[in-house]
């Protein structure tokens, strides 16, 4: 018995007719009966009962119905929780600032960062401006947070890591 099968059967089920069934899942009539056929000597009872013009569930084929759209729907929403879940950050990133700005922003930066990616492991790197750049040549997923030089007409410029990663550099705010 597989997933294959049981949507056959369900659709098959629900249609009350092998053709309709067949055309709302694009395949081949005789596909669909085979398969459904197959699924029957699997299990060793029949699950359709053939009339006239179409077909209708057995007993059997009515239990199975019910606990076949229940299996279903937990796989789909298995799949559903797996895709989500492999788009959402997680695994080891660094956040790098020189100690002024550090002192002055890591609890919040970092508090706000953990509650949008609670699947990082971040670590919170205090230092120069040299050493930072250093760390982020060599780590893949630090994400400095250095002052510019210049002000800029916007309040953040965006620059693209070579890892994915993404830096924004904020001007330094003169008082």
């Amino acid at each position: 018995m597989d997933l294959r099968q049981l949507r056959y059967f369900i659709q098959a089920a629900r249609r009350e007719n092998f053709r309709k069934a067949s055309d709302d899942l694009r395949v081949a009539q005789s596909a669909l009966t085979r398969q459904i056929q197959h699924l029957e000597h699997e299990l060793g009872f029949l699950l359709f009962d053939r009339v006239k013009r179409g077909v209708r569930l057995t007993a059997a084929g009515q239990r199975l119905l019910e606990r076949s759209q229940h299996i279903l729907g937990e796989v789909d929403r298995l799949k559903e929780s797996l895709q989500i879940e492999a788009h959402v950050p997680s695994g080891p990133a660094s956040l790098a600032a020189p100690p002024s700005i550090g002192r002055l922003l890591f609890n919040k930066l970092a508090l706000t960062f953990l509650k949008s990616y609670p699947k990082v492991n971040l670590s919170l790197l205090e230092g120069w401006t040299s050493n930072i750049w250093v760390s982020c040549g060599v780590a893949n997923s630090v994400l400095p947070l250095l002052p510019t030089r210049r002000p800029t007409r916007c309040s953040s410029t965006r620059y693209s890591l070579p890892s994915r990663s993404t830096l924004w550099v904020a001007p330094m705010i003169h008082a």
